[in-house]
């Protein structure tokens, strides 16, 4: 158990450290390409959304609305775009579009590649934490069936001697 607890820790950490440079290497590199190919634009909203009904309803917070927006590539397009709730009829909102005007979400921002290389962290610790215990297990189950094993041999030396039987 010493053993494995060690292998824990000195894995666990080269684990951690190869994990978490790899995912937000990764991260960043699609937070970079995101951002090249996206684009923020005004919308202007076409209809007035309805006004939030509070923590009862969390859902009213947000609204799809229709709208319009002119495209990067310079072409206007329309369609239903989120915005908050009570947003009145002309109001302008910043979407992301691709080049051609299709809406998307907004790229990936630093906070969300430290989360998702702090969470990749975790997966491979705790991936490995799993692991480790199951060849625990395994030579717990190992060791229980020899220690067993010597059990049956001593008592099959000496039984007979103390039971009387032959």
């Amino acid at each position: 158990m010493v053993a494995l607890l060690a292998l824990f820790i000195g894995l666990g950490s080269v684990a951690g450290l190869v994990v978490g440079h790899w995912t937000e290497g990764s991260a960043q590199r699609v937070a970079r390409a995101q951002a090249a190919r996206w684009h923020p634009v005004p919308a202007h909203v076409l209809h007035s959304a309805p006004p939030p009904a509070g923590p009862a309803d969390p859902s009213s917070y947000l609204a799809d609305e229709p709208a319009w927006w002119v495209a990067p590539d310079g072409v206007r397009r329309t369609g239903d775009v989120l915005v908050p709730g009570g947003v009145q009829a002309g109001s302008s909102v910043t979407v992301w579009t691709t080049w051609a005007g299709r809406l998307t979400g907004a790229p990936v921002q630093g906070a969300q590649v430290t989360a998702r290389a702090a969470l990749a962290v975790v997966g491979a610790v705790a991936v490995l934490a799993a692991f480790l215990l199951l060849v625990a297990l395994a030579v717990r189950r190992v060791l229980d069936g020899r220690r067993l094993a010597g059990w049956e041999t001593g008592w099959t030396a000496i039984g007979p001697q103390w039971t009387g039987r032959r």
